[in-house]
């Protein structure tokens, strides 16, 4: 009787091992937790690094004796002087720069500024007419412009 009992015992445990095999998952649900978030990381990656961006300088002009005149910071005369395109109220147009100011301008902030007169060819408007003036600073990835973000730049 005794080794009845034991076989019973014995053979029950098999069983619930074995329900317990055939029950179980392959793999746990955190492994597949994680190939998403690889997948996911790696398509984020891929898409910063191939997106590119083109940002622009916006500001305002103003018509003065058929130029138009732009009060630039220093650190942005590049995109101006640069440029053979600039986008007036969104058309666009070819420039020539004809002068830059000698002298600086300073704000309150202490941040420098000159004038830069542009000739448009073909445009011609009234004087003192303001203009939304945009042009095309840098054309980068979405990565380079986070890791200039990140820094500080």
């Amino acid at each position: 009787m005794l080794v009845v009992m034991k076989a019973r015992k014995w053979l029950m445990n098999d069983i619930l091992e074995l329900e317990c095999i055939l029950k179980r998952e392959r793999y746990p649900s955190i492994y597949k937790f994680g190939w998403l978030m690889i997948i996911i990381i790696i398509l984020f990656l891929y898409v910063i690094n191939t997106y590119k961006y083109q940002s622009y300088y916006i500001t305002k002009g103003i018509v003065k004796d058929n130029f138009i005149e732009l009060l630039v910071p220093i650190n942005d005369l590049k995109y101006v002087t640069d440029n053979k395109q600039i986008i007036l109220d969104g058309k666009k147009y070819s420039y020539n720069v004809n002068e830059i100011s000698k002298d600086i301008y300073v704000d309150d902030k202490y941040n420098n500024y000159k004038y830069i007169y542009i000739d448009i060819p073909g445009l011609s408007s009234v004087n003192n007419y303001v203009y939304q003036v945009k042009l095309e600073k840098e054309n980068k990835s979405l990565a380079n412009y986070l890791l200039e973000y990140i820094k500080g730049g």
